[in-house]
């Protein structure tokens, strides 16, 4: 979308079961996997074209493909490119983030970034930031 542009959001809901909420595609909907047992938990979370991949600990949680939607709006919405992401100011959850491999961002413990700083954008970019790995994550509970 145009810079500045809100496309939509991706919603952990921490109930039990957990639920996940993705805009313009679905309702909320628990987990199709357990998730692990571990309190402190790292998600990676990689957006494509085609669909929403969840990781919580190195495990995959979900792989949405934006097609199978009975949502309409889905495919049109959530098929664009996103310049940046941001914790909602009513996340309580989240303690920090860190940008995805192959960015100048370092992979060591002390580069995770405080989401409670307010107003965290973060530069998303497939071209020059690929999605990451299994063993590579890109945000933390």
């Amino acid at each position: 979308p145009a810079s500045g542009v809100y496309l939509g959001y991706f919603q952990l809901q921490f109930s039990d079961p957990p639920n996940y909420y993705i805009q313009y595609c679905t309702s909320y909907n628990p987990f199709p996997v357990t998730l692990p047992v571990e309190q402190d938990k790292v998600w990676t979370i990689t957006k494509t074209a085609t669909t929403l991949k969840i990781e919580c600990n190195g495990v995959e949680v979900l792989n949405y493909v934006f097609s199978e939607s009975t949502v309409t709006s889905c495919v049109p919405k959530m098929s664009q490119d996103v310049e940046k992401i941001t914790f909602h100011s009513s996340d309580t959850a989240s303690d920090g983030y860190r940008q995805q491999p192959g960015s100048e961002v370092e992979e060591v413990e002390e580069d995770w970034m405080d989401v409670k700083e307010g107003g965290v954008l973060i530069d998303y970019d497939l071209e020059t930031h690929p999605p990451p790995d299994k063993d590579r994550q890109c945000g933390r509970k």
